[in-house]
C-alpha cells in the first residue's frame, strides 16, 4: 500500500529486468535505455489516466514533466561542482501520438531528442547565474520552487551500482529515491543490480499512487510482448520536424555563444 507522509503519499513499483529493457532498446534505431524507460513511464501514466477518465489524454500538450539536465563538461573536476552542475528542463508526454506502444516509444524519444538538441538548458543556466547574484538565498529558493511548481510531474533517473551492495552486513535488495517538492507527482527511476525500479510520490489529495506503481511492470511486459511479436523493422512513423536540429550550424553557434557567456 501507499505509505502516507504529511501532504504526500509514496509507493514503489516492482523492478524490471535491465537486460530486457536493452533488448527493446536494440529494436529502436538510435534509442537509449532512458528512451525506453521514459516510454514505459508514459504508458503507465496513460493507462492510469484512461482508467480515471481524465480528459488530458485528448489534449495535444499532454502532461508536462520537469527534470534536471547535467551541464558538467567532460573532465570537469567534481570538487569544483560537488558532483553536480544541473539546470531544469522539461518535456511533455504526448498521449495523442501514442496510438500503440511502439508509437509511444518513438513519440517519447522525439521529446527527449528535442531536449538534447535544444539550447534551452544552457540559456536558462546562463540567465540564472546572472540573476542569482542579486538575490538572497531565500529569494532564490522561492524562485526555484515557483518554477518547479509549474509542472505536473518531476522526473529523475539515477544509475545505481550494477552489483550487489551491503549495508551493516546485509545485502541491499532494492533502492528507491523520493523527492518531496510542490508538484503533483514525483516519478523516480533507479537502476540497481540488473533491475530498474520506479518510485512515486503524489500529493495526498490525489488518488492512491499504488495504482501507478502496479501498472509500471505491467506496461513494460505489454511493451516487451508487442515489440517481440513485431516482425521486421520498427520504422519511426511520420512526424513534424524538431525546431532544433542537433547538428545545424545555428544551434552549434548558439551553444558556443552561451558557453562563452557562462564562462
Amino acid at each position: 500500500r501507499a505509505a502516507p507522509l504529511e501532504g504526500k503519499r509514496i509507493a514503489c513499483a516492482k523492478g524490471i529486468c535491465l537486460e530486457r529493457v536493452k533488448e527493446i532498446k536494440n529494436r529502436f534505431r538510435g534509442s537509449t535505455v532512458n528512451d525506453i524507460l521514459s516510454a514505459v513511464l508514459a504508458l503507465t501514466l496513460k493507462r492510469y489516466l484512461q482508467e480515471e477518465g481524465d480528459p488530458v489524454l485528448h489534449h495535444w500538450r499532454g502532461i508536462s514533466a520537469c527534470f534536471s539536465v547535467s551541464l558538467r563538461k567532460p573532465g570537469e573536476s567534481l570538487r569544483e561542482t560537488f558532483g553536480n552542475r544541473v539546470c531544469n528542463d522539461f518535456m511533455r508526454f504526448p498521449f495523442t501520438e501514442m496510438d500503440s506502444r511502439i508509437d509511444a516509444v518513438w513519440a517519447v524519444k522525439r521529446q527527449i531528442d528535442l531536449v538534447k538538441s535544444s539550447p534551452a538548458a544552457y540559456a536558462c543556466d546562463l540567465v540564472l547565474q546572472a540573476v542569482a547574484r542579486f538575490l538572497t538565498y531565500g529569494q532564490l529558493a522561492f524562485f526555484l520552487k515557483h518554477c518547479i511548481s509549474k509542472y505536473t510531474i518531476l522526473l529523475s533517473n539515477v544509475p545505481g551500482p550494477q552489483s550487489s551492495c551491503y549495508f551493516g552486513g546485509e545485502e541491499v535488495d532494492d533502492l528507491h529515491f523520493y523527492t518531496f517538492l510542490p508538484v503533483g507527482c514525483y516519478c523516480g527511476l533507479v537502476s540497481y543490480n540488473g533491475k530498474v525500479s520506479c518510485s512515486f510520490a503524489s500529493d495526498a489529495n490525489l488518488p492512491d499512487p499504488t495504482h501507478l506503481a502496479e501498472r509500471w511492470s505491467e506496461e513494460f511486459e505489454r511493451l516487451y510482448d508487442e515489440v517481440s511479436e513485431h516482425r521486421g523493422d520498427l520504422a519511426e512513423p511520420p512526424h513534424t520536424l524538431l525546431p532544433f536540429a542537433p547538428n545545424t550550424a545555428s544551434n552549434r553557434l548558439l551553444r558556443v555563444a552561451l558557453g562563452a557567456g557562462a564562462a
